[in-house]
Order: C-alpha cells, then sequence, then structure tokens
C-alpha cells in the first residue's frame, strides 16, 4: 500500500489531494469501510495539521484509489447479488448509497466516534493488538 497527498491551491481555496495504491482490495466486505477511514484519517491527521500549521483553509479534494486486484470472495457473492447487483435495475444511485451528511448517518457516526477517536489513540500510542 501506499498513499501520497498534493496540496493545490486554486485560487481562494486549497485542496488536499489524494492518491491511494492497495496492492488488493476486498470490493465488498472491506472496501467501504477502508475508503471511510482513509478518508476521515486524511481529515484528522494529514489535512487539519497541515492547515493549522500553514493558516489555510485547506478542503479534502479528489481521492484516486487504485487497487491491482479490486475482487469479490467466493463468500460474499450471494450477499452482493441480493443487496446490489438484483437492486440495480430497481433503484436509484441516491438509493444505494451512504450521505455522510444524512441525519441517520449522522447519528450513527456520532454514537461510534468515541469508539473510533480511542481506537486510534490506543494505536497510535502502540497499545494496539496487532491480531486480527
Amino acid at each position: 500500500q501506499s498513499i501520497w497527498y498534493r496540496l493545490v491551491d486554486d485560487g481562494d481555496t486549497w485542496y488536499l489531494n489524494s492518491n491511494v495504491r492497495f496492492r488488493s482490495n476486498d470490493a465488498w466486505s472491506a472496501n467501504f469501510m477502508n475508503m471511510f477511514g482513509l478518508t476521515h484519517f486524511t481529515r484528522l491527521k494529514i489535512a487539519d495539521p497541515l492547515q493549522r500549521r500553514l493558516g489555510k483553509d485547506i478542503q479534502l479534494g479528489r481521492m484516486n484509489w487504485q487497487a491491482d486486484s479490486y475482487h469479490l470472495y467466493g463468500k460474499d457473492q450471494r450477499e452482493f447479488q441480493e443487496r446490489f447487483w438484483n437492486r440495480l435495475d430497481a433503484t436509484v444511485f441516491d438509493d444505494r448509497i451512504y450521505n455522510f451528511n444524512d441525519e441517520i448517518i449522522q447519528e450513527i457516526w456520532t454514537e461510534a466516534l468515541g469508539t473510533v477517536m480511542k481506537k486510534i489513540r490506543d494505536y497510535d500510542a502502540g497499545k494496539a493488538s496487532h491480531t486480527r
């Protein structure tokens, strides 16, 4: 895995673009949280400190996500078919995505934030278990 960033000045606004390369990505079970988590990592650990250091407003820009192997495991095929593939014709795009600003998603996020931040602090302090 590798991640690299580029800070772009677009006149009044600065954007932090992310480029991510994974050797392998589980497209169904792990990918959503990988992207969600990396977005928040980028905001909290890269963009916010950079914003304080430079004294400039920095917005998250584009994220270019590359994977050499973007795959679906056999154990997930039935769920993928039922919850996604078979619903494509019967749903519109907005019904298949999570909008982070949605009231219900914000409620879930707010409820989980303390636990998530504790895990990050523990990991940063070397207290995290490195087993899966």
